[in-house]
């Protein structure tokens, strides 16, 4: 067919009211004549008599029956359609596609009326814009759900390699899921690395999918212990902020909780650290459970964060000997008592003697095993202390002796027994418990494990400040090395941290701790400076 007869049967124009009765009641006929004779058409177009943002919007009617909305439109030089809806009377009418264009146009036109994005490529990334959102809704998880998640993966660093130390991990647990029949089940260890680790007992729940499963938020809650729940705490998994979404926390809901009580500046701390390592163990998380773009940590310090208020007595009891540290003449005493000691407490004895000749903490020091001694460089390595770096400790007279009174306790109490059963040599640590079962010594398992190992020195400790009748505690003995260096043996902070593995400006801030003795030779020094100037 010609140009000239193809554009002889065009339909003729026609404009239809935009009203649902006009679209109901309006009969298209599909009929035409032009000079050939009469043809059909299976669909005609039909504009309606509008203007402003719909304007281009039309009637597509079928032979076949249906009436749909279509948008005509102008982009990029090329005239082309939008559909818009099959309109079903009392269903969608020209409200309900008024109501669909409207941001459509508002979001695909400039101020002048101009397409400048087609309609169906918006669309479609509206479309994948919900995809995401929906996506990122499925993976929000609330502060119970975190808990389980952090609890199965064993504590994770989130920057590093490796899991949070035995002890950190039994601090969280306490916080997150602890006054509870749950932690009853579980054992915390480590590896060689210090890496910490959780094991079930033997009898009960043997992963956390059943732990949470026998024990869900509520259940097994310990209301008062004077051992387990002493203050009558409640656990975040058995709260009502563990049912929050973790990202609508904010610093005022964290704040709530954390300050809630007649609770101790340091468990406030240590309670905010373990949720801000929850929050950064889900921002770091490989599913992405805050989504691409978190929010800020709202158990931060800084920038709005929270502020814990340190009360003008603090409620820790072992806090009065915050400020205090051992004189000379006191740890001579002490060094005596704790060898006159060693036939009755053995291990926990020396153990202590060699913290007050290290300077090192009671957690490093009960790590240490054979193999950290250095004989050839005549040093001993800490490995796990809290830095995670390893420290070194020298051979002196005083450490030497305390080394060779071990080999000779550890023959005496382990001597006898068959060497085909057990041999001294595999016994690793340094500070073996008093505790241990002669009848398990067979098992190289147990012998090498936790189980062998001295945990506590409080006993021993208790008694030489009961004898003595002095103050202070384990840590005392820290702050007394230091002290002493700089204040007795003349070191700077910087030289004594090459010894003490801890920075100057640690040492100077909490170690740093001279008593009375010490006080009063600075004192004789400033007046006898003021004296010879008058």
């Amino acid at each position: 067919m010609s140009t000239a007869n193809e554009k002889k049967k065009l339909v003729p124009k026609l404009d239809l009211n935009f009203s649902d009765y006009a679209i109901d009641t309006f009969a298209p006929s599909f009929e035409f004549t032009d000079e050939g004779g009469t043809y059909t058409k299976d669909k005609i177009i039909v504009s309606f008599n509008l203007k402003g943002s719909l304007k281009g919007l039309k009637l597509r009617c079928y032979k076949e029956g249906g009436k749909r909305f279509m948008l005509s439109y102008w982009h990029n030089k090329k005239s082309l359609t939008f559909p818009c809806g099959l309109f079903r009377k009392d269903v969608y009418g020209v409200k309900e596609v008024e109501e669909y264009l409207k941001p459509i146009v508002k979001a695909c036109t400039n101020e002048h009326g101009y397409w400048e994005t087609d309609p169906k490529k918006h669309l479609k990334e509206l479309k994948k814009k919900e995809e995401r959102e929906r996506e990122a809704k499925r993976k929000i998880k609330t502060i119970n759900n975190i808990i389980e998640m952090v609890c199965e993966e064993n504590f994770p660093k989130t920057k590093v390699q490796g899991t949070l130390s035995q002890n950190q991990i039994r601090v969280n647990c306490l916080y997150l899921l602890g006054y509870n029949e749950r932690t009853k089940h579980l054992i915390f260890t480590e590896d060689n690395e210090g890496n910490g680790l959780i094991r079930f007992t033997s009898e009960g729940p043997q992963s956390f999918t059943e732990l949470f499963k026998q024990y869900p938020p509520g259940t097994g809650i310990i209301k008062y212990d004077p051992h387990l729940n002493p203050n009558k705490e409640r656990s975040l998994y058995d709260s009502r902020l563990g049912e929050t979404n973790l990202i609508d926390l904010i610093p005022g809901d964290v704040e709530d909780y954390v300050n809630k009580k007649s609770r101790s500046e340091g468990y406030r701390n240590n309670l905010l650290d373990t949720l801000s390592h929850l929050w950064s163990f889900a921002r770091y998380h490989q599913s992405k459970p805050l989504g691409r773009t978190p929010p800020l940590n709202p158990c931060r310090r800084k920038d709005g964060g929270i502020t814990i208020k340190k009360g003008r007595k603090s409620k820790f009891k072992g806090s009065k000997y915050n400020e205090m540290s051992f004189s000379p003449k006191v740890l001579k005493k002490i060094e005596n008592k704790l060898w006159d000691l060693v036939p009755r407490f053995d291990f926990r004895a020396l153990a202590l003697l060699m913290i007050m000749y290290s300077g090192k903490r009671q957690t490093e020091t009960l790590k240490i095993t054979t193999g950290d001694i250095d004989w050839a460089h005549k040093e001993i390595n800490v490995r796990l202390p809290k830095s995670r770096k390893v420290e070194k400790v020298d051979f002196d007279p005083d450490i030497l002796k305390v080394l060779d009174k071990i080999k000779e306790l550890k023959k005496e109490k382990f001597g006898k027994i068959n060497k085909k059963i057990f041999s001294i040599k595999s016994l690793q640590w340094l500070f073996p418990s008093s505790r241990i079962d002669v009848l398990k010594l067979h098992d190289d398992e147990y012998v090498k494990g936790e189980e062998t190992r001295l945990k506590r020195l409080d006993t021993c400790m208790a008694v030489v400040k009961e004898e003595l009748n002095i103050p202070g505690s384990m840590k005392t003995f820290r702050k007394a090395f230091d002290t002493n260096a700089i204040h007795e043996a003349k070191l700077s902070p910087e030289e004594l941290s090459a010894v003490s593995g801890q920075s100057a400006e640690i040492i100077r801030r909490k170690y740093d701790k001279p008593g009375r003795e010490i006080r009063k030779k600075l004192k004789e020094k400033i007046r006898l400076v003021k004296s010879r100037t008058n």
